[in-house]
């Protein structure tokens, strides 16, 4: 599956990995990992700041793992983990898309009110987020898959 595809047949709708963690921002990454770059993460624990605290789930997988530091930006495809926010405490992970200087266009789950429930704003969604010079307040980095086809 392409990432032209991942999007078309996923927009609006919800992914829920489990009835455990409803659906959640992590899962929506492990299916595009799964179903466009064919291979499976390892486990989440449930959220993006769990990746941090337990270990990556891309541990000897063919990913290279971009730390932000102003400058670079995330090639499609890659998964961009974003820092916590006022309203997100764990933390955010989203599919990029186009991005440039300006502005990061991700795919993204569970994005607005972080209810889990999938619908409205926290369905899977495309949006905007400044990045003006290069600059965005919570982008911690990101990981691209180098697995060539």
């Amino acid at each position: 599956m392409t990432f032209d595809q991942f999007k078309k047949e996923r927009e609006g709708k919800k992914y829920q990995e489990s009835a455990k963690f409803w659906a959640q921002c992590v899962a929506l990454a492990k299916l595009y990992a799964s179903e466009v770059d064919g291979i499976q993460l390892n486990g989440f624990s449930w959220s993006a700041i769990q990746w941090w605290w337990t270990g990556s789930p891309f541990k000897l997988l063919p990913y290279a793992r971009v730390n932000y530091t102003g400058k670079g930006i995330p090639p499609r495809g890659s998964i961009i983990f974003f820092s916590a926010t006022k309203s997100n405490p764990y933390w955010h992970v989203a599919i990029a898309g186009q991005c440039n200087k300006d502005e990061i266009r991700v795919i993204e789950q569970n994005a607005d009110k972080g209810s889990g429930t999938g619908k409205w704003g926290d369905a899977i969604t495309i949006r905007n987020y400044p990045y003006s010079g290069w600059k965005t307040g919570n982008v911690l980095w990101w990981y691209t898959c180098t697995m060539q086809f």
